[in-house]
């Protein structure tokens, strides 16, 4: 099996925070992920041409659940602050496999420092006995408008009015302390209790990344989730632009020596893209572009 985010990863780069925000396991070491604690469970880095992670649990008291709270890799703060922008890391592709005989439910779970935790209320959903493949569970907090979107959370807010949860959201993903990978069907921020398995391949994240990040430029593109055609704006000239997928290759290219274009991409299949821009000044700017 082809590895299919190495060569993407290498092409965009590392960013310049302490947090890699991904895993590939290329070394053999399980990069921060462990099974809950006490849960009857067994992690492992299995190799097979290719390193992948393996948890297993043993008993149908044990939680099919991956934690992570490592500061070297997915805990700490994951906001990218530039420009005029506040921008929210968010995870964007799994590379998993299922060798259960039943169907992988798999969300997403944080929880901040201040206590708050929220998990995706859409899971990803892997069909039993299926082999290796990438799968994208898009969820955004839009603090501006103070929108939650395939986010749940899980605390009791009370009688908090929206604008002041909404704030306790903001401080929870400004201080992650732990990022969750587990199974199960209802929304919960804990892992279905049952004997199985998770192989997880790669976990990654792809967000705005600037070879001029003193001078980066704002870019906007909408809508985003994209149906058929997506508009650019931006308060610099755009010289070219280029979509790559997940496997990093150049599906598609154009020259746009404008402030704003309508790009039609109809033709794309669904799924998560890096949408890389080139503007007049030199620097490059990449972002997140779904279509579904």
């Amino acid at each position: 099996m082809l590895r299919l985010y190495t060569l993407f990863f290498a092409l965009i780069g590392l960013n310049s925070y302490s947090q890699t925000f991904y895993n590939g396991f290329e070394e053999g070491s399980l990069e921060g992920w462990s099974p809950i604690s006490g849960s009857g469970s067994s992690i492992e880095i299995a190799n097979d041409n290719y390193n992948y992670l393996v948890l297993e649990t043993n008993t149908d008291d044990a939680e099919l659940s991956l934690v992570n709270n490592d500061p070297d890799y997915w805990s700490g703060n994951y906001f990218i602050e530039s420009s005029e922008e506040l921008i929210l890391r968010t995870v964007d592709d799994i590379l998993v496999k299922n060798t259960n005989d039943f169907d992988l439910h798999l969300r997403y779970g944080f929880k901040g420092a201040n206590g708050y935790m929220v998990v995706t209320t859409m899971p990803v959903v892997v069909k039993a006995n299926s082999d290796w493949e990438a799968y994208s569970n898009f969820y955004y907090a839009f603090f501006e408008e103070q929108i939650l979107d395939n986010l749940t959370i899980i605390n009791d807010t009370g009688s908090k009015s929206w604008d002041v949860v909404m704030n306790d959201i903001h401080d929870l993903f400004k201080d992650v302390i732990e990022f969750k990978i587990f199974h199960n069907p209802e929304i919960s921020y804990e892992g279905h209790r049952i004997a199985g398995s998770i192989h997880l391949e790669s976990v990654v994240s792809w967000e705005e990344k600037s070879s001029v990040l003193e001078k980066l430029p704002s870019l906007s593109i909408f809508p985003n989730p994209f149906v058929d055609k997506v508009q650019l704006n931006s308060d610099f000239g755009m010289r070219s632009f280029k979509i790559y997928n997940t496997q990093g290759a150049v599906i598609f290219e154009r020259n746009v020596n404008s402030y704003e274009q309508e790009i039609e991409l109809s033709s794309l299949s669904n799924g998560v893209y890096l949408f890389e821009v080139s503007f007049q000044d030199g620097s490059v700017l990449s972002k997140k572009l779904v279509k579904q």
